[in-house]
């Protein structure tokens, strides 16, 4: 902005470029940090934890009524298809890319339970309510059993993003003292 977006040294086209890269990092490797499920106080859940929410969460939707059952099921089977399809827990940019492509593959899952459920004899607001519960559900259980591939990707993020930020640092600091220097500082 104090430039009015026209970048003319290197050291000032360095220090922008270096700047959207950090943000734009930085606001991914927060969302990728979020997939990893945390207890109250930041730290990562343990996973008899998370195994007892999933517990209660499955339980809840089986007892919505007609339909709920179908939907669990239907839920179980694709997870568990999912996850067995990803494999062994990777380091690095592998991780990251297979834990994205074992949660997206899951987006169909609220339609389909939506389905499930009707098909069982639910009432259409309450399928609705059921493909909901379900979908949350998928998403919790393959969290949990992507919990050791999630908890690396983010390690390995938080650990690229830390060295893009030295990078920045040092081409601002750069462009500061190149600034200063040739008098267009104080």
């Amino acid at each position: 902005l104090h430039s009015t977006f026209t970048l003319r040294t290197w050291p000032a086209i360095v220090s922008s470029v270096s700047l959207a890269i950090v943000v734009v990092t930085g606001l991914f490797g927060r969302y990728l940090y979020r997939l990893v499920p945390r207890v109250a106080d930041g730290r990562a859940a343990p996973t008899d934890e998370i195994a007892s929410d999933v517990d209660h969460a499955v339980m809840a939707l089986r007892a919505l009524g007609p339909g709920a059952v179908e939907a669990a099921d239907l839920v179980e089977d694709r997870v568990e298809a999912v996850v067995a399809k990803t494999g062994k827990a990777r380091t690095g940019f592998g991780a990251i890319a297979s834990s994205l492509h074992a949660l997206w593959r899951l987006r169909g899952l609220r339609p389909a339970a939506r389905v499930a459920a009707m098909a069982a004899g639910a009432p259409a607001d309450a399928a609705g309510e059921i493909a909901s519960a379900a979908a949350a559900i998928g998403r919790l259980i393959a969290r949990y059993d992507l919990i050791d591939q999630l908890a690396r990707a983010a390690s390995f993020w938080r650990g690229l993003h830390r060295n893009l930020v030295i990078v920045m640092l040092i081409a601002a600091s750069l462009h500061v003292s190149i600034a200063a220097y040739l008098g267009f500082g104080i």
